[in-house]
């Protein structure tokens, strides 16, 4: 570990086990430091009932992500405490901040600084998180005040594989609100990232990611497929999707749009387009794919007043300068290039 006079006293500065640098700025609280727990098949959960003590170790991994004894049982709130999970498919849904669990560090979902890390999300060695089947809601959600230090990477995240009432749901709903119907806070301490996620739908997922006036967003090589909306931006007047950032986004064969913003209350999945404020969002190089025929609606399906909203050095399968491809408010400036045509297009 490099020690550098400049940081903070008991704080350090080096590589993690994943190859990333990092800062520990010194201890928890509860006087212990980030953790590093291990989810794989063949993994046991550790079940007080019969005295059974798993420590999460890669040689003792845990054998759920969510479960009632699993990993995240068992991290810390606020500790930056990170779960690589291995390969295989996980029929789990993680709902942080829902209350699951016992509440304080032992709870499971009342946790925030939480990294989940998998192998990969499009080989065969690929981490899958899916929905688990019976749960109404997306298979990934992050409530109010848990967006702080929240990392997904190097993941897919899916539906269930077989046909139920639950499938059509979102894959991952990111939020910033504070009570389910007026969508008021405005919470500039959350900071999340996605980065190497694959979202498919499998043709009957409502969207891949909602923003539910999420802010502090960042998003880095993803792909969207399969859903009825790519990304969906929720907000309302007072509380809108703000200071979010997306670099190298792959958008294909999402029915009705890939951009998409929709009013709304909090726990609904079902969308209508609505107008919906965005603020400081930044796009840059995102590909829209051919859909495999006319799109319903359209690439884009903004509606709202867009400040500072950006899409830089885009691709479109199709001539994205017929409106029915594309439609962008006027103040949403976005530089590009249809590859059908083979033209350059600025829209502002």
């Amino acid at each position: 570990m490099i020690k550098d006079s400049n940081i903070s006293p008991g704080a350090s500065i080096g590589i993690d086990k994943l190859g990333f640098p990092n800062v520990v700025s010194g201890k928890h609280t509860d006087g212990s430091l980030p953790k590093v727990i291990w989810v794989a098949k063949g993994g046991l959960d550790a079940d007080g009932a019969t005295g059974v003590s798993v420590v999460g170790s890669r040689s003792e991994p845990f054998l759920t992500i969510w479960g009632s004894n699993g990993a995240q049982r068992y991290t810390v709130d606020g500790r930056g405490d990170r779960i690589i999970v291995g390969p295989g498919t996980w029929r789990e849904n993680g709902d942080f901040g829902s209350g699951t669990g016992t509440t304080g560090s032992a709870g499971r979902m009342n946790k925030r600084d939480i990294g989940i890390y998998g192998s990969g999300g499009a080989h065969v060695g690929r981490t899958q998180i899916v929905s688990d089947g019976t749960t109404a809601g997306p298979t990934i959600r992050v409530r109010d005040g848990y967006l702080r230090g929240f990392i997904l990477s190097d993941v897919e995240v899916g539906n269930v594989d077989s046909a139920d009432a639950d499938r059509a749901q979102p894959l991952i709903d990111l939020e910033t609100v504070d009570s389910a119907t007026t969508l008021t806070a405005t919470n500039s301490d959350e900071f999340a990232v996605l980065r190497n996620v694959k979202l498919d739908g499998g043709g009957t997922g409502t969207a891949g990611v909602v923003f539910t006036g999420a802010q502090q967003v960042r998003g880095y090589n993803l792909e969207v497929l399969g859903c009825t909306y790519g990304f969906v931006f929720r907000g309302s007047s007072v509380n809108f999707p703000d200071n979010l950032r997306f670099w190298d986004t792959i958008f294909g064969d999402n029915v009705t749009a890939d951009l998409f913003t929709s009013l709304g209350i909090e726990g609904q999945w079902t969308f209508t387009s609505g107008a919906t404020n965005m603020t400081n969002v930044l796009f840059v190089r995102n590909m829209y794919t051919d859909r495999g025929g006319t799109p319903v609606t359209n690439y884009v399906n903004a509606v709202g007043t867009m400040v500072n909203v950006m899409d830089f050095e885009f691709v479109a399968a199709r001539d994205v300068a017929d409106a029915t491809l594309m439609a962008l408010p006027i103040d949403w400036i976005a530089i590009g290039r249809s590859a059908a045509a083979a033209e350059f297009l600025i829209g502002a």
